[in-house]
């Protein structure tokens, strides 16, 4: 925490000095009171250089003149010489252990600014037992006592850790920081901090991207319709690079200053889309999200659905809180809160980034025990949907000093930051390192396809839901490109997904998939989902409805895909469907065709117990007579255990 440049250590305040020789308690030596009350009177009157001879020249007149030392530490420690500074607060103490009892804070937060660990956990122990600790700095010292304890491990076991700037056109002489990666590494995005105007001292944030090729290529700015006048930062890209939310800073009065944007607050949150090369106009995410205070630092989750971010009632708040808000399927987003666990603390946590798997969290926070500043940590989900127990990602990647808006690449094997470290371009730059094992994410797979008219092969632009099979749970929901029909979605490997896509016009689509964890960027899994438009004779596959072997029962991870053409059946209203049964060719001819029969009739009794007219339902089982790849193979022979609805009026 910065507690320690904020707390003012100006004798006359601290102690409560006069220039009423009667309030010094350590001497009676008039000569020493005089050089001392001449001393304050320097230090009142700005003179910190002359106060410091007299206060030592007090104390050559008084060996024992225990408030010249305290003023002098406190001279000391305002211009940073640390040490100095402590050797007289010692000596005050040495003198008398209790005239003074917040000599012993004094010196545990200088302590461990100079990264003297056992000094510091030593005197932040001794001012904490005393008989009586001041409340003000109660919290303050049991923080030094914990990061002390933590700090003396942690630089005894450093990590493995090497630091190198990002190659290309991204770093510049400005200060570059907040980047953003599209899931396949090929997009980063990042806000840079620039005059508003060449030799302007005013500055402005705007952002720039750089694409990759053999080495992140030449900086570019970002399309007026999202930068403006106003200050734009921190932003997060959806892992296609579609969808952008951003911060936007310079509100006053909710006014907008011509930029076309309104804000509730000091900085806002705003979200834009991106079909083909254009990024649309950007909006405000709405009150849900954004209040009369500060909202920053958005990270948008793989599932499209969940957005994390944090609030303060301004930037410099000394409680900030990472907050949550999900996405409803009429595009609205839900009130904010706090996430739930043991992230948030009384102090300040930000620069939020959920990686893709959207179980690990990576934040900054200066509330949990840490190298002193702003320190890195990651958590992870708990089976209930808390945030487990906060762990810091160690030394030397944390310092003393401040780290944050930390980025982890999908695949997770690289971590990036901004730091203003020597050898730079100038100001903060990007660099990268390898993530430590322990801090590494979920193994993720990628999963690529095209959305397209059946018949005519025009890309088509449609919301998208992947589901996990096994959990019923939305994993991911996105979005086709308009231009393109393309999309690119993240997910977790080794588990079984169904993807639904429901568009006005066209029949309801289904696919069924498995990922292996092989999957990468390079070799994502592929998806060609082609829609048919709603017309008699027009058929669909339902890939995700699943009977046990031999029998036409339902298993419960069916459920998932009838859910849906239930809401399909009732979003058009005056559809009548046939729902058609398959088998393979093994066992004999009328078996087979009872038992694609009796599954089609399954199928049908479940929409009818889900508010479906029984009018409008035909089902039929077709058994092994209609195929639709060679039953030679035990491939071909599961594609045709299939189950169908077909349009019929």
């Amino acid at each position: 925490m910065n507690f320690i440049k904020t707390i003012t250590l100006i004798a006359v305040v601290c102690i409560g000095f006069t220039t009423n020789a009667q309030r010094i308690v350590s001497t009676t030596n008039k000569k020493a009171i005089k050089l001392f009350e001449n001393a304050i009177s320097n230090l009142r009157e700005g003179n910190p250089e002359k106060a410091k001879n007299l206060l030592m020249n007090s104390i050559e007149e008084e060996p024992k003149f225990v408030e010249s030392r305290i003023v002098l530490g406190d001279i000391l420690s305002q211009e940073k010489a640390n040490n100095e500074a402590i050797f007289y607060y010692k000596e005050a103490i040495d003198i008398d252990p209790n005239y003074f009892g917040l000599s012993y804070f004094k010196i545990a937060k200088l302590s461990f600014l100079e990264q003297d660990f056992e000094q510091a956990e030593s005197y932040s122990q001794q001012y904490l037992d005393r008989p009586s600790v001041d409340p003000k700095y109660k919290g303050y010292a049991e923080k030094i006592l914990r990061d002390s304890k933590f700090a003396k491990v942690a630089v005894n076991n450093p990590v493995n850790y090497t630091l190198s700037e990002v190659v290309g056109g991204i770093n510049s002489q400005y200060d570059e920081y907040f980047p953003t990666l599209t899931a396949d590494d090929s997009t980063m995005l990042y806000t840079r901090m620039l005059p508003v105007k060449e030799g302007s001292s005013a500055m402005q944030e705007d952002f720039f991207y750089s694409e990759m090729g053999a080495e992140w290529g030449v900086s570019k700015h970002l399309t007026p319709d999202i930068n403006t006048d106003l200050n734009e930062g921190a932003p997060s890209l959806s892992a296609d690079g579609r969808s952008l939310i951003f911060t936007v800073c310079g509100f006053a009065g909710g006014k907008d200053y011509g930029t076309n944007r309104e804000g509730y607050g000091s900085c806002d949150l705003f979200f834009a889309v991106k079909q083909g090369n254009t990024w649309s106009k950007a909006f405000n995410l709405g009150q849900g999200v954004n209040t009369s205070g500060w909202e920053s630092q958005p990270s948008l989750a793989s599932d499209g659905r969940t957005l994390y971010f944090v609030r303060g009632q301004n930037g410099k708040s000394a409680n900030i809180d990472i907050m949550y808000s999900t996405l409803d399927d009429r595009g609205n987003w839900s009130k904010a809160q706090k996430i739930p666990g043991k992230v948030n603390t009384p102090y300040r946590e930000s620069s939020v980034f959920i990686h893709p798997d959207n179980q690990t969290l990576y934040f900054t926070s200066d509330g949990h025990p840490g190298m002193g500043g702003d320190d890195i940590f990651y958590s992870r989900k708990e089976s209930d949907g808390t945030w487990g127990e906060p762990l810091n990602l160690g030394y030397p990647i944390n310092t003393i000093g401040n780290e944050n808006s930390l980025l982890v690449s999908a695949s997770g094997d690289l971590a990036y930051y901004a730091s203003n470290k020597e050898g730079g371009k100038g100001g903060l730059d990007i660099y990268s390192f390898k993530l430590p094992d322990a801090a590494k994410p979920r193994p993720l797979s990628y999963a690529k396809g095209v959305v397209q008219d059946a018949n005519t092969k025009q890309p088509l632009f449609t919301l998208l839901k992947l589901i996990d099979v096994e959990s019923k749970q939305v994993v991911v929901q996105a979005a086709s490109d308009g231009k393109t029909g393309e999309f690119l979605v993240t997910l977790p490997a080794g588990k079984e997904y169904a993807l639904n896509i429901n568009k006005e016009g066209y029949l309801f689509y289904s696919e069924n998939f498995k990922l292996s964890g092989k999957e990468s960027v390079m070799k994502p899994y592929a998806i060609v989902a082609l829609l048919q438009p709603i017309e008699v004779g027009s058929k669909v596959t339902l890939k995700n409805v699943f009977f046990a072997t031999a029998s036409f029962d339902l298993e419960s991870r069916s459920e998932v895909e009838l859910d849906k053409l239930v809401d399909f059946l009732k979003d058009n209203a005056t559809l009548r469907i046939e729902i058609a049964g398959h088998t393979d060719n093994v066992g004999d001819d009328e078996s087979n065709r009872m038992l694609s029969d009796n599954r089609a009739k399954s199928v049908k009794e479940y929409l009818i117990a889900h508010g479906i007219a029984s009018t409008r339902l035909e089902h039929k089982g077709y058994g092994e007579t209609i195929p639709v790849q060679s039953n030679d193979t035990e491939e071909g022979r599961a594609l045709n255990r299939r189950t169908e609805f077909k349009i019929l009026k």
